[in-house]
């Protein structure tokens, strides 16, 4: 592992990660506001969280997942073989189309929730569902185009403007709920305050990206599409990854739709728990893979097939070192920081932490597995093999289907949502197996030789952290013994200190420690 050939990528992810990380702490206040405000795992959060969820399909399918695989590639090969301008015409051919598009689904999806909402066999639990889509569903047009220019900074390898993006969102969010909620007295009243605060955030999330967009060369008007080698490149490339996007998220619909099944309170409580996970996952996975898209096209444009296969090597053996302690740290901790989070004192909280808690543990395996496919896949696209990761998704989606009926009809009935969190984390890495078996085939410079025993060395090491931090924090709980929120909250943060400060002590051997460590110095004494 060379630092000279390494230290760039870490550069870029620690900018991402930093964002993310902001975001992602905004994100977590919102998410408690909405506990404290809704009751909980109410059914006014479950029906938020899920009307919430298919815009956010739609940004899989039309934005950052399928758009973004696809457009990003061929942009970066136009802009080396032709020129930015070119690359920028493209561009703009594709946000038209885009945005042709989204309108007309944008369209249909109204249409079919103003039907949906006039049947009157529906219970509340989906009527207010229903509702809540009807006012969201607008929010894909935003998200999609704003995908599309975060995509398109991203392949100029300009990253911090996206990742600041999302922090919009939940700021918006907080702001609704703090300033707007007091005006209205019914939990049904808030939450569609909270929904049309969602579109508000769509429109500043695509407006903030138009300043450096312009000052990169974009061109913001419409460009006819259609009959374009480019664009119809780029569509070709599109509808397979659209198809392994939708077969992602269609894991994700079928957990939340059979978790409402479960208990109008699963769906919250399964919601919760994944903002957790998603917490480093974001930082540090999603950065990963933020920044592996563009570096592996530029790669393959090149024909540099040895470098992308020592760039995934060493990504893989840096997501090992930091998501395997994290797994262990959030295994261990999981109730106290749950409870640190989301106890207030409020009626409401016990059985719902104990919901989140029961999902949370099943969850925490998949800080790994789900990290791992985020830097695989964009592999696949950038070599322009879109149909392997759709065939290996559609045999993930039935695999998760089967265990998610089987947790429902045999668990208890408790842990049937706990279930459905484990049965996606066990065909994820399913999946993860057979994409590894693939890339080998595609790339014969490809070896994972050494990576297990790599594994294995990390995980004994966060093991014994884990042990070591379990003590630290019964010792510190029998110290702190008046339970109040500063000594819950000090108790906490000390063991999860204390857990980085062991694993770091531990792991003083390895080369990802030690390069994180000197990219980190050389960063603080280049900006001092």
């Amino acid at each position: 592992m060379r630092e000279i050939k390494v230290y760039p990528l870490i550069k870029s992810v620690s900018v991402i990660g930093t964002f993310t990380f902001i975001s992602r702490c905004f994100g977590m206040i919102r998410d408690v506001l909405i506990f404290i405000l809704f009751g909980g795992t109410s059914l006014v959060a479950s029906a938020f969280y899920i009307a919430f969820t298919l815009p956010n399909l739609f940004r899989r399918l039309f934005g950052e997942g399928a758009l973004s695989s696809s457009f990003i590639p061929i942009f970066i090969k136009t802009k080396n073989e032709y020129s930015l301008k070119e690359a920028w015409k493209l561009n703009q051919k594709i946000g038209s189309l885009l945005l042709i598009t989204l309108i007309i689904i944008t369209i249909l999806g109204i249409l079919i929730f103003v039907c949906l909402s006039n049947l009157n066999f529906l219970n509340d639990k989906w009527s207010t569902t229903i509702d809540l889509s009807l006012i969201m569903f607008p929010y894909l047009i935003f998200i999609c185009l704003t995908s599309l220019c975060m995509g398109t900074l991203n392949a100029l390898n300009h990253f911090a403007t996206s990742a600041f993006s999302p922090i919009l969102l939940n700021l918006i969010l907080i702001v609704c709920m703090i300033f707007v909620f007091p005006l209205y007295n019914s939990e049904l009243d808030k939450v569609v305050a909270l929904s049309w605060s969602v579109i508000i955030a769509g429109v500043a999330q695509l407006v903030f990206h138009f300043p450096i967009m312009i000052k990169k060369g974009a061109i913001f008007k419409f460009s006819n599409p259609f009959h374009d080698k480019k664009v119809n490149k780029v569509l070709f490339l599109m509808l397979p990854i659209a198809l392994g996007a939708a077969v992602t998220q269609f894991n994700v619909i079928i957990d939340k739709f059979l978790a409402m099944y479960v208990g109008s309170w699963a769906p919250a409580a399964l919601t919760f728990s994944e903002r957790l996970i998603y917490l480093p996952l974001g930082i540090i996975a999603t950065a990963f893979g933020t920044v592996l898209l563009p570096s592996f096209s530029e790669k393959v444009s090149k024909n540099d097939f040895m470098s992308i296969a020592n760039t995934l090597i060493n990504s893989i053996g840096f997501i090992f070192y930091l998501m395997t302690p994290a797994f262990i740290g959030l295994f261990v901790l999981s109730e106290p920081i749950i409870e640190t989070i989301f106890k207030w004192n409020v009626h409401h909280e016990k059985d719902s932490i104990q919901h989140i808690h029961r999902a949370l543990i099943f969850y925490s395996p998949g800080l790994i597995i789900f990290s791992l496919s985020k830097l695989l896949i964009p592999l696949f696209y950038s070599i322009q093999d879109v149909k392997t990761p759709v065939r290996i998704g559609l045999i993930v989606v039935f695999l998760n289907l089967l265990l998610n009926l089987f947790s429902i009809y045999l668990l208890p009935e408790f842990w049937k949502h706990s279930g459905l969190a484990f049965s996606t984390v066990l065909s994820e890495g399913v999946g993860i197996f057979m994409l590894k078996n693939s890339l080998i085939k595609n790339i014969p410079s490809l070896s994972f030789k050494g990576l297990f025993i790599k594994f294995l060395n990390i995980l004994l090491r966060s093991i014994i952290m884990g042990i070591l931090v379990f003590i630290f924090h019964n010792f510190l709980t029998s110290i702190f013994y008046s339970n109040g929120k500063i000594d819950e909250l000090l108790v906490t943060i000390l063991s999860i200190l204390f857990g980085i400060t062991i694993y770091i002590i531990l792991c003083n051997n390895l080369a990802e420690q030690k390069i994180i460590l000197k990219s980190t110095f050389f960063r603080i004494k280049k900006n001092s």
